[in-house]
């Protein structure tokens, strides 16, 4: 990256800052309060993959912050709160899939099919999955051996 970039981003950091002091004591004397969350990491992470994969509109997201909102009177929020914050929007989303599901999903049982699941003890998981991809994108004869 080029400084350039840097001193791009630190003139926007520091024009926010300054209009957030600009705005900060006209908030505060119209007796206006801030709404504030406390998070822990755990759930704040969650909620930014919840963000960009599991939400479907920004209504979603709405409300999903208006929960937080009120929830976050009575302390801060941990993974805990997670299903109370989603609600039923989360709901049946994480189901697990049997074996056999999985292979249905899976299609056709090529040579890499059977190469990777021998080697992995767990199936379905995400690094067979992984696995599987490269092995297709490269060939069942050539995945798997170390190149010099």
């Amino acid at each position: 990256m080029n400084n350039n970039f840097f001193s791009d981003i630190k003139l926007k950091l520091d024009s926010i800052a300054l209009i957030r002091e600009n705005d900060a004591p006209n908030s505060m004397d119209t007796g206006d309060a801030v709404d504030t969350v406390t998070l822990d990491v755990p759930l704040l992470l969650r909620m930014l993959e919840y963000a960009k994969e599991d939400a479907k509109t920004d209504m979603d997201l709405h409300d999903v912050t208006e929960r937080m909102i009120a929830m976050a009177k009575s302390g801060t929020l941990s993974m805990q709160h997670y299903n109370d914050i989603v609600g039923q929007q989360a709901a049946g989303m994480s189901e697990a899939i049997t074996e056999a599901q999985f292979d249905e999903a899976a299609g056709e049982k090529d040579a890499c099919y059977h190469k990777v699941k021998s080697r992995y003890k767990v199936w379905p998981s995400a690094y067979a999955s992984g696995a599987l991809v490269k092995c297709r994108k490269v060939g069942a004869a050539n995945w798997g051996n170390k190149s010099k």
